[in-house]
């Protein structure tokens, strides 16, 4: 009873260190972020990662758009006078073994103003250098958001 307790134990202490370890990797993509420092955002991500946003048109017709990271890096490191402040709210982490998925409720401002509100899911992969994202898709609206 006691090797089966102990063997609980561990799988529970690695799990709990998996999870704040994809939570981790989110932190740190946004902290990057806002200090529009893309030589740490670039480590984060596996090799032909991909983004996307699900949303809708201005017609109100259901859309997907396909982004890529090297655009996301190139935005997120131009140096316009821009500043970018994505204020993550929740964490909802799943994880199997190499694969974890994180919910993300987030608000983005632009220059201390409030722009958008949704969600991120980010699809990780445990490598032998870490958890990498794999994946990142969003959605975007106006209403019903957090603004603090």
């Amino acid at each position: 009873m006691a090797i089966l307790s102990l063997t609980v134990f561990v799988i529970k202490a690695q799990q709990d260190a998996d999870k704040e370890a994809v939570i981790g990797v989110v932190k740190t993509l946004f902290d990057a972020y806002r200090s529009q420092d893309t030589s740490i955002m670039s480590k984060l991500f596996y090799a032909d990662a991909t983004m996307g946003s699900a949303g809708t048109d201005r017609e109100g017709k259901p859309q997907f758009r396909k982004g890529d990271v090297q655009g996301f890096l190139n935005f997120a490191g131009t140096k316009n006078g821009n500043y970018y402040d994505e204020r993550i709210y929740s964490y909802d982490v799943t994880i199997d073994g190499p694969l974890a998925t994180a919910w993300t409720e987030y608000s983005f401002f632009l220059n201390k103003n409030f722009s958008h509100c949704g969600y991120n899911v980010f699809t990780l992969f445990k490598s032998a250098d870490g958890w990498k994202i794999v994946n990142i898709t969003d959605t975007r609206r106006k209403t019903d958001c957090k603004t603090e």
